[in-house]
């Protein structure tokens, strides 16, 4: 019997996912001739101003820097307070224009979540997944408990956090063993889906 055929959004997707890798590797290949260029090895033209991208729906699109810190920028705790909802109020004033209104402001979940994201590599539901308890400090470095080998059967192992991260966490605050990194002002921790239209939103 004939295989089904695989439907065009499938395809559309992993054509699309191949497009995002070869992206990656050009803007790698980028930074090297770059530095090459700086450094003096090589004399000619630029060669970084050559190789050129394809172009990505928007939801594919890999985010530089300073798109990363405006996103952070945006985030602000939806009850003011500490960013997990318990600790020290804001002491601002209803009337002070520095405080967030309600039109600005996003859950700092969101934050939290695209940090562990960049620098732990883990999927959108181990994050989710990701509790106090899975955070543990050794010689004053911070460790973090992630999923490994996820096709050939889940594995969690202990890998330092890099340092922008784990200054990140300290100043967000690391929840109690039993509480989740990723959790709404109320202290709840976020469904899949739910996250995700949050994420969307």
């Amino acid at each position: 019997a004939k295989r089904p055929a695989k439907s065009s959004t499938k395809r559309a997707t992993k054509n699309a996912a191949s497009k995002a890798t070869a992206n990656g590797r050009v803007s790698a290949l980028r930074r090297l001739f770059v530095f090459a260029k700086k450094r003096g090895f090589h004399a000619g033209a630029n060669p970084a101003e050559k190789p050129e991208l394809y172009k990505l729906d928007e939801r594919l699109t890999i985010w530089e820097r300073d798109e990363e810190e405006r996103f952070l920028s945006a985030v602000r705790v939806r009850k003011l307070g500490s960013p997990f909802g318990h600790g020290k109020k804001d002491k601002r004033k209803l009337d002070s224009p520095d405080r967030p209104t309600a039109e600005d402001r996003l859950p700092s979940a969101l934050a939290i979540a695209l940090k562990l994201g960049i620098y732990t590599g883990q999927r959108i539901g181990d994050i989710l997944k990701m509790r106090g308890a899975d955070a543990k400090y050794l010689d004053g470095r911070l460790w973090l408990y992630v999923v490994q080998q996820k096709r050939r059967g889940a594995v969690k192992v202990w890998i330092p956090a890099h340092r922008d991260l784990q200054t990140f966490i300290e100043g967000q605050g690391i929840p109690h063993k039993a509480v989740h990194f990723v959790r709404s002002s109320e202290g709840n921790p976020y469904g899949y889906r739910n996250f995700v239209t949050l994420w969307d939103t």
